[in-house]
């Protein structure tokens, strides 16, 4: 196998030259070229398997070398070495079918192992060639009674026999390997998660944010388990991280609006304006929070509805949060008629509160007239209760409100509508 090496630099030629595994990856030949120029009359007079070529040289960069060699319909893996890691650059390698995108500096350990699955990938590449190219031959040959034969001879099936099991034994070592690695790396993630939430549970952070950073270490640990078994497998990792970019980038510009709930999500934890278990309002919707996930937060509602809101709105939105505190005060307004007599009714309602055990005495607990209205006095009464009493306590007093107030003559106006008749 025949390796060319294109860069500008006399130093990375040398280093590179000098350093690579030649045993390892089976390379009989290199050769060196300076510029795009000196690589192409060495592609056109010699057979070049595999090239490693600096991406960034002063007259041609090495984009438009390998659009060139695609063109001329040249058979070989090519290899990039870059300093500066562009976008366009990663790009246009991954359009024009790079087998790798490497960094500088040279890490020598990375480049081999780079050149070594090339090397592979070609090796099988031509174990099948010459495979098709040996039945090709057989069946264009006029001798077919002789190559009958020497097909079915013993030492042919034998040697055939031989280079199908090493094909298949490297391939199935590589996916047992694959799986196996799977397994116990799907292992290890939901281990780890679950060993991070309880850890995280035991401190002062909220249970929301718990769970959050175990759902992003999930995500993390996948992806980074994927990668490792992608490279067990012989394929290139760098060029998937590539892809993997690009694709990225053109499902975040798709998807803006699951990127801001994933935003909206982070500020929340952050600034944790509520917490799992408070009671919150916003906008037209409102209930207990139940979880706060990447992308929704769940609010479960005191019908036993399901709210799903998400974080990207919640986050730029007025949130009232009435669970903050323990305590919470009750108000409720009714309204009398203008000749009642106020002092009894406010002694009344005061009675009613005093009547509560669910409401708090050492707070202040007060009858008020709210204003004087069209065709009402509107008395309003100010108590506290616990968060988790408050709607069943509500709903009591309005109640006893009226029928304490039937009881004692006091009227509750309502509108009312004269119509008169004209003959």
């Amino acid at each position: 196998m025949n390796l060319l090496i294109v860069d500008d630099e006399i130093v990375t030629t040398q280093v590179l030259e000098e350093q690579l595994d030649r045993a390892l990856l089976s390379i009989d030949q290199i050769y060196v070229a300076y510029n795009t120029s000196m690589a192409r009359d060495i592609l056109q007079k010699n057979k070049v398997e595999l090239i490693l070529c600096d991406i960034e040289m002063p007259k041609e960069n090495g984009i438009h070398f390998l659009e060139w060699v695609r063109e001329q319909k040249i058979q070989t893996e090519v290899i990039f070495l870059t300093s500066h890691e562009k976008f366009e650059y990663a790009y246009g390698a991954v359009q024009n079918g790079a087998a790798n995108y490497l960094l500088k500096p040279i890490d020598m350990n990375k480049i081999n192992q780079a050149l070594l699955r090339v090397t592979e990938k070609i090796a099988w590449k031509q174990k099948t060639e010459e495979i098709m190219n040996y039945f090709v031959a057989l069946s264009s040959t006029q001798d077919t009674a002789e190559q009958i034969e020497f097909f079915f001879s013993k030492a042919n099936l034998v040697a055939l026999f031989n280079k199908l099991c090493n094909w298949s034994v490297s391939l199935a070592g590589k996916i047992i390997m694959a799986l196996i690695v799977w397994q116990i790396g799907k292992r290890l993630i939901i281990w780890m998660v679950k060993i991070i939430v309880k850890a995280l549970g035991k401190s002062d952070l909220d249970v929301g944010v718990a769970r959050f950073i175990g759902s992003i270490t999930k995500f993390a640990g996948y992806a980074i388990l994927i990668l490792i078994v992608v490279g067990i497998l012989g394929i290139p990792t760098a060029s998937l991280i590539t892809v993997f970019g690009s694709a990225a980038l053109a499902v975040g510009m798709s998807l803006q609006g699951s990127l801001s709930n994933f935003a909206g999500g982070i500020l929340l934890l952050i600034f944790k304006p509520f917490r799992i278990g408070d009671y919150i309002i916003s906008g037209s919707c409102e209930g207990t929070v139940v979880s706060i996930e990447l992308l929704y937060t769940k609010l479960h509602t005191i019908d036993n509805k399901i709210i799903m809101m998400p974080n990207g709105t919640l986050s730029n939105s007025n949130i009232i949060n009435v669970g903050a505190e323990e305590v919470r005060r009750l108000d409720i307004q009714i309204g009398v008629g203008y000749q009642t007599d106020l002092s009894k009714a406010k002694a009344l309602l005061m009675e009613c509160l005093n009547r509560k055990e669910e409401i708090i005495k050492d707070k202040d607990v007060r009858v008020i007239v709210k204003s004087l209205d069209e065709s009402c006095i509107t008395l309003e009464t100010r108590a506290w209760v616990a968060n988790d009493k408050y709607w069943d306590t509500r709903f009591e007093l309005l109640e006893e409100y009226k029928k304490i107030f039937d009881e004692n003559g006091i009227e509750i106006p309502f509108n009312q509508l004269d119509v008169h008749i004209t003959k």
